[in-house]
């Protein structure tokens, strides 16, 4: 049996963070493994939007990511977190605190996810009606080691999919 991980897709908004984490936990299921999603935007909208988005905010919603995955790996439950994740102390933290950390850095340029832009939070944030965006107003810091990069831009969704299934194999993780 193939112990549990958690594997965090960090990148900018519609870099393909979600898509990725979906496809991922589907192939991870059929293989027979236990496995949940947590997507950063399903978890703000569940704990009410409680937060906003200052840096010490995003710090708090990162620290209960991480949390719930401990939980749910120490119960033999893969964890998929799908968030943006901006700041390389975040992902450090993630690193020190879960023994199976898997980062992912989804990488894509900001023009194609301006493009791709499906909940309208660039054209907000461009018309200035919208603050705090990350790539735009704040920050992204570009992680210093991901295990794995994705490009989204410039590789299919099956191929992106098939390195991230490839690399797992690899590491003995399925």
């Amino acid at each position: 049996m193939s112990r549990a991980f958690t594997m965090l897709l960090t990148g900018l908004s519609g870099a393909g963070k979600s898509t990725t984490a979906q496809a991922v936990a589907e192939q991870l299921n059929m293989n027979g493994h236990r496995v949940e999603v947590l997507d950063g935007d399903v978890v703000r909208d569940e704990i009410g939007h409680l937060f906003g988005y200052s840096r010490e905010e995003r710090l708090k919603v990162s620290k209960i990511l991480r949390f719930t995955a401990k939980m749910l790996n120490r119960n033999g439950v893969s964890v998929v977190i799908a968030a943006i994740s901006p700041y390389q102390e975040m992902r450090n933290n993630y690193r020190q605190e879960i023994e199976d950390y898997v980062e992912v850095y989804v990488e894509c340029s900001l023009e194609v996810c301006i493009d791709r832009d499906t909940k309208g939070l660039y054209k907000k944030a461009l018309r200035g009606e919208m603050k705090h965006v990350i790539g735009v107003d704040e920050i992204f810091e570009v992680p210093s080691s991901p295990d794995v990069v994705l490009h989204t831009s410039k590789n299919t969704p099956d191929e992106c999919m098939e390195q991230l299934w490839q690399w797992l194999r690899n590491k003995k993780y399925v």
